[in-house]
């Protein structure tokens, strides 16, 4: 797809040109606002094209969360824990997810995307 002036309003964490670089990738406006509402590193994302060959990409992106809760297992105890969510860490799409839970247990997962020539991959690691 042929771009001749891109405007961008929202970003603040995320890299210019990472964007910049899943749109030159992208067949088409439709396949570009799918390839950035599958990062999940925007609450929003309105991608709107001109005539002049101009895009204008609006986003906002996704903040830190914290949250609590309970879960129940089999033998009906109920299992509190607590969850830390870190999206696009360090701009360009990476998230850092924590769970920690009573039972003694703590999942970590780091989630990177790998952009190859047709778009991206998402690739996740569990400790």
């Amino acid at each position: 797809m042929k771009v001749l002036k891109f405007d961008v309003i929202g970003l603040k964490k995320t890299k210019l040109d990472f964007i910049t670089d899943i749109l030159q990738r992208s067949m088409s406006i439709h396949a570009f606002k799918e390839s950035l509402q599958q990062l999940k590193m925007f609450k929003s994302v309105d991608v709107e094209s001109y005539k002049d060959a101009g895009i204008r990409l609006s986003v906002e992106e996704e903040k830190c969360k914290i949250s609590a809760g309970t879960n129940v297992d089999f033998s009906r105890r109920f299992m509190p824990y607590i969850q830390l969510k870190l999206p696009n860490l360090l701009g360009r799409g990476e998230s850092l997810n924590f769970l920690v839970s009573a039972v003694k247990s703590l999942q970590v997962n780091l989630s990177i995307p790998l952009l190859n020539k047709n778009g991206f991959l998402i690739s996740s690691n569990s400790i």
